[in-house]
């Protein structure tokens, strides 16, 4: 595991021109103090399939990974983690400090039900530790696959250029933080414990 913790702080590193940047990725939340999510905070939790699931919370409480996820129904996701594409849990608001629940803006809930599907075609692949390789399907991490998801069917990209601006034909990176910050999104859910 150690092995793996390095090769993802090593991939951070390279891909930033600066960095420091790359690890302070608390900047690129609009507002980490709760203002502007308050009046998210007694809205439903999201059960509908393809609305996307994002935490800022560290890694092991260390390092400032975060982690996204698409909602598949009531009681699963489909997520990249270590283990590869899996379907997991959808009980973020218990076992997170923070959780954001994103729409894709001006999509129905029928084309982001499509994005699930499509990105369910992916479970049993590996995970991708190769963060600023974006462009490969045969391997995925968190954010990679749901940015894949929206862009591949619907050429909808929910990424920044917080981190570069990652594209089928270049390498760039997204961050599941950057899905938050993205002008195809919107929030419709926030929980902080």
């Amino acid at each position: 595991m150690k092995t793996k913790l390095i090769i993802i702080l090593l991939s951070l590193l390279i891909m930033s021109p600066n960095s420091m940047k790359a690890l302070d990725f608390t900047k690129i939340i609009k507002d980490l103090n709760n203002t502007i999510y308050k009046k998210y905070l007694n809205r439903p939790y999201p059960t509908t399939k393809g609305y996307i699931l994002v935490t800022p919370d560290a890694y092991k409480g260390i390092v400032p990974l975060g982690h996204s996820a698409l909602v598949w129904d009531k009681n699963k996701v489909i997520e990249a983690t270590t283990k590869g594409v899996v379907l997991g849990p959808n009980n973020w608001k218990l076992t997170k400090k923070k959780v954001f629940g994103l729409k894709v803006k001006n999509l129905s809930n029928a084309n982001m039900s499509k994005a699930a599907n499509y990105a369910y075609k992916f479970l049993k692949k590996p995970y991708n530790y190769t963060f600023n390789d974006t462009k490969t399907r045969t391997k995925l991490y968190c954010s990679q696959l749901i940015w894949a998801a929206y862009l591949d069917l619907f050429n909808i990209n929910l990424d920044t250029s917080f981190l570069g601006q990652a594209n089928k034909t270049n390498k760039g990176m997204i961050h599941p933080v950057e899905l938050i910050n993205s002008k195809n999104t919107e929030t419709i859910y926030y929980h902080a414990k």
